[in-house]
């Protein structure tokens, strides 16, 4: 298997993870003992109202906006689609630290910490390793001299 492929499946793999994450907290929202679910339907049906939650929910949209351009600029190896990729996971990261106390199942958190991983072996693919050769611009051949006007 060649490296760009491995690459690619890599980043489609993390993709699903993703998903898989957002998709299990909701689905799996269940199986918490009563006062755990009471207190996220709480948390949740407050934040309607609050400012702050607006603000993080800015943040959620911005890190969905820059978590898509940067995945096709990977998939496309855009230069600048490495470091917008990091930048995405910090403003992931910021966002998770300021969001505060959040209750999930053991599924949930289990493929969170495998998109962790897998976040971290992209940014690992794509700043250490020979994949990083596609990202980095080729320079640019000089046009040759217009030919003279008196000749």
């Amino acid at each position: 298997m060649s490296l760009t492929l491995f690459f690619r499946r890599l980043l489609l793999l993390y993709i699903a993870f993703i998903i898989a994450e957002l998709g299990s907290a909701d689905v799996t929202m269940s199986w918490l003992p009563e006062p755990l679910r009471k207190y996220e339907e709480s948390q949740a049906s407050a934040a309607d109202a609050d400012l702050e939650m607006y603000l993080l929910a800015m943040l959620f949209l911005v890190t969905l906006v820059c978590y898509t351009v940067s995945f096709i600029g990977l998939w496309r190896f855009w230069p600048p689609a490495r470091w917008l990729f990091g930048t995405t996971i910090l403003l992931s990261v910021l966002g998770t630290g300021l969001s505060g106390p959040t209750v999930m199942s053991a599924l949930t958190s289990t493929l969170g910490y495998i998109e962790s991983i897998l976040s971290g072996l992209i940014l690992a693919l794509v700043y250490f390793s020979p994949i990083k050769e596609y990202f980095e611009k080729q320079p640019v051949e000089a046009a040759p001299p217009p030919p003279d006007a008196a000749a």
